[in-house]
């Protein structure tokens, strides 16, 4: 963790398919994961527990530039850009 925010790697970026990978290098075990679209809406989110590092996005998430954002309850860990195709 740097200044608080997560080294969270993510792929693929951009996504075709409908499945992320997320890795966590540090021992943060529950995070709270949160897709949102440009205009600032959440459009999906998910909870990872231990050892679980797969989302399954919706299907119907469109292409374009979303934001992927990851708290642990208390504050924002990460906000990563993602691409869908």
């Amino acid at each position: 963790m740097l200044n608080g925010i997560l080294n969270l790697l993510f792929y693929p970026n951009p996504l075709q398919g409908n499945v992320l990978t997320i890795d966590q290098p540090i021992a943060e075990s529950n995070l709270y994961i949160n897709i949102i679209d440009f205009k600032g809406q959440k459009v999906d989110s998910f909870f990872l527990m231990d050892g679980n590092r797969h989302v399954h996005l919706k299907n119907s998430l469109s292409a374009g530039i979303y934001y992927v954002t990851g708290d642990n309850g208390k504050a924002v860990l990460f906000r990563k850009k993602m691409v869908k195709l």
